[in-house]
Formats: C-alpha cells, structure tokens, sequence
C-alpha cells in the first residue's frame, strides 16, 4: 500500500485530491474496479477487446491516452538455447508481428523498431522492426551451435495471453518447435521470478517513470539493473550508459 498525500504549501493550485492510495499486488484490478473496491486501474490485453465494445457499460468510463511504453519479447541469454544470438534471433523472426498487431492486439499497438518508443527523446522513427522471415530463422537454427530443431532443450514461456498463444503457434508452425507455456497466477509471484532471472523466455513491457532514453535502456540493458531480467551482460553498453 502505497499513500500520497497532497502537499498544501505547494507553491502554484493545490492539488483536488487530498490523498491517492496506490494498492500493489492487492488482487485482480479490472475485477476491483467493477466491484467498486477501487477508483481507476489500467485496461489489460485480457480485458480490451470488450471494454472497447461500445456496448459494454464499462465503455463509457473508458479513457484511452497514447502510451509511452512498449512491450517485448525476452530471452534469458543465460539459459539455453537463449545463450546463443542466432537461435533468438531465429524465434523472433518467426513470428509474424504485423499479424499479432492485428488479430491478437486488435490493431491497438503499433510495431516498434527500437526500444525508445516515440515521445522519448532519441526516439527514432527510421529503425526498421525485424521482418517476418521464417526460412532465414530455420537457417539461423542450423548454424547455430545447437544445430538442428531436434538439439534444442525444453523451452517453456511464462505466461499465456492472447499474444502468447499466438507466437507458441508460430514457433511450432515455422520453427517445428513445442513450446511449453506454464501460466503463473499471482503477478507478484511472476515479478518475484523475473527479478531472480527464473525465466527462459517471456513477455514483458515497460511503461516510462519519466520522459529520459535512461529509464528504457539502463534499466533494461545495464548489467547491474535489478529490472534487467533478460540477464543482458555487456561491458561496452553498460559504459556507455554510465557515461550517458
């Protein structure tokens, strides 16, 4: 629980509200809201698709803003297969991103090139997404230090929403490849496991705290960052974001 309080000798108008109390980890948000146990909570993929139904009551309490924030697909570069840099890049280029965007976001989401998304300064608009590409990801897993489909171990993804049924579909249509998708009810206990690095691969996103490339790429890319889940280790890049 989380309390902000209104500071009364703010020098320009005071603030509406007296107090905001922030509840973390406190239950399922979009169910508290309609239960009226709280005021405003964010939309998830899981529920977008009929908040957004203009027949649905919840429509018309609906406040849609562009976001500064992205969302990813991580791989953890110290568990195999993900040690090695053909392999991930072979399950990225097997999935069809536009069509993602399209059937399983609903059109809702844009694609993104880097990891500055726009509105963040060093946003650049020139960075073209990876293409979908299914041949040249079979040959980056044959030249890669595994070989062929069948050397691969278990592979199991944390989570199971409407993107990630659809990228397990796409890994085994074009890669042949059986991925295992364990679902992790409590989110608490699926952050607790990120920031021990327990994933091998996963969705994840991240939404600006302020409006700084720092708070996308340190956080995400410097070795010592606790929200680095992906354990991405490079001295030359952690350098450059220190000197940054």
């Amino acid at each position: 629980l989380l309390i902000l309080e209104r500071n009364d000798d703010y020098y320009l108008q005071a603030a509406k509200l007296e107090n905001v109390v922030l509840q973390i980890f406190a239950g399922r948000p979009m169910m508290m809201y309609e239960q009226g146990e709280i005021d405003i909570t964010g939309v998830g993929r899981a529920n977008l698709e009929r908040v957004l139904d203009p027949a649905d009551p919840l429509n018309k309490e609906l406040l849609t803003t562009p976001g500064i924030n992205m969302g990813y697909l991580a791989f953890n570069v110290t568990m195999p297969p993900f040690d090695d840099s053909k392999v991930r890049r072979a399950f990225a280029l097997a999935l069809d991103m536009d069509k993602i965007l399209e059937v399983s976001l609903k059109g809702n989401d844009e694609r993104a090139g880097g990891f500055l998304p726009p509105g963040i300064p060093g946003h650049n608009d020139e960075l073209e997404p990876l293409p979908f590409d299914p041949e040249l990801a079979r040959q980056l897993i044959a030249e890669s230090k595994y070989g062929s489909i069948d050397n691969l171990p278990p592979i199991v993804l944390n989570d199971l929403g409407p993107v990630e049924e659809a990228a397990v579909a796409m890994w085994q249509q074009n890669l042949g490849v059986e991925v295992e998708a364990q679902v992790i009810e409590e989110p608490k206990e699926w952050l607790e496991r990120a920031h021990r690095r327990e994933f091998q691969i996963f969705f994840s996103g991240w939404q600006a705290d302020f409006i700084d490339p720092q708070n996308f790429l340190e956080v995400l890319f410097h070795s010592q960052s606790e929200d680095n889940w992906s354990a991405y280790s490079n001295p030359e890049v952690d350098a450059a974001l220190e000197k940054a």
